[in-house]
């Protein structure tokens, strides 16, 4: 994946995994910043419920970062 185009996200580095998948760090061409991006497992067998969290967590953190344009506290990644 490293190197690899994602959208608009240049894949940078690994982060870490876990049972859902991996977690990526990449470079927002479009934003011009680094950013986070989690990749799901195919096999991770999302239920509804678990596929809503999901995307719960990634507007949560879209959110932290709406009003001063970045992410303040340097331990949570803006993830895309």
């Amino acid at each position: 994946m490293i190197g690899q185009v994602l959208g608009h996200c240049r894949i940078t580095a690994k982060i870490g995994e876990g049972g859902m998948g991996v977690v990526y760090r990449a470079y927002d061409e479009v934003l011009h910043r680094d950013v986070a991006v989690k990749v799901v497992k195919k096999s991770a067998g999302l239920e509804a419920s678990a596929s809503q969290n999901l995307l719960q967590e990634a507007r949560a953190s879209s959110s932290l970062a709406a009003s001063t344009g970045e992410i303040q506290d340097p331990s949570i990644a803006l993830a895309i």
